[in-house]
């Protein structure tokens, strides 16, 4: 038996709109595992800025607890009268890596009083951390950051100042004439941050960059003043 014609131009149409049904769930599907794609590079780009940025931040801060180590072996005894003179009390210069403690010791240390006191000792034109000159994204300076306009910044506080009752190994601790070196300990707390460039500068701002990191640290140093 024959099929008619408008049969057979029924069983078509029918077919077509089960064929564009499937042309449209496969183009569905394809665009879904593309932007998961996309998504997916997206996130291992950010992660690994991320990454890089914890990184950094964890150098800035041990930077600046060897400069300030290098800044005191040059003038121990200058760090020792400041530490035991400062008031404590005073809202300015209190710090809060101690107590209310008898005899508190207390001395804040920032990223300008380093690059000024120990950088720029013999070269004012030295900088702690260089910037880079951004043209374009392709001028990384030594130094630097990374292309983007970054800068570090320190904020160190020195307390729990107190005496040795012992030498340090490798030290002469027999009598004799002339000033004796007596050694003393302190309680090193730093912070270290990675922001971008901001307007104001020598100022510890993180609301002003919600891309900043920070790095807290703190370290024992042992040294010796002579009375």
């Amino acid at each position: 038996m024959s099929v008619s014609r408008v049969q057979f131009l029924r069983r078509r149409q029918q077919k077509r709109g089960a064929t564009m049904f499937i042309v449209v769930l496969v183009i569905t599907l394809l665009s879904a595992l593309g932007m998961f794609a996309v998504r997916s590079a997206g996130l291992a780009t950010l992660a690994s800025g991320f990454d890089r940025q914890m990184t950094q931040t964890h150098y800035v801060t041990e930077y600046g607890i060897y400069t300030l180590v290098a800044d005191v072996s040059n003038k121990p005894n200058v760090y020792y009268q400041q530490m035991v003179t400062t008031d404590p009390g005073k809202k300015t210069t209190s710090c809060v890596g101690y107590g209310q403690v008898l005899g508190a010791t207390c001395m804040k240390v920032g990223l300008a009083d380093l690059e000024q006191f120990v950088v720029q000792k013999h070269n004012p034109k030295n900088k702690v951390f260089r910037t880079s000159k951004v043209s374009g994204y392709k001028t990384v300076e030594a130094g630097s950051l990374g292309p983007r306009e970054l800068e570090g910044d320190w904020k160190i506080e020195l307390t729990d100042l107190h005496g040795l009752a012992w030498p340090v190994a490798g030290y002469d601790n027999t009598p004799g004439s002339g000033a004796r070196p007596q050694f003393v300990i302190m309680t090193v707390s730093a912070e270290g941050m990675v922001r971008p460039k901001q307007k104001t500068k020598n100022k510890w701002d993180t609301g002003s960059a919600t891309a900043a990191s920070i790095e807290s640290s703190r370290a024992h140093v042992i040294f010796n003043v002579y009375k």
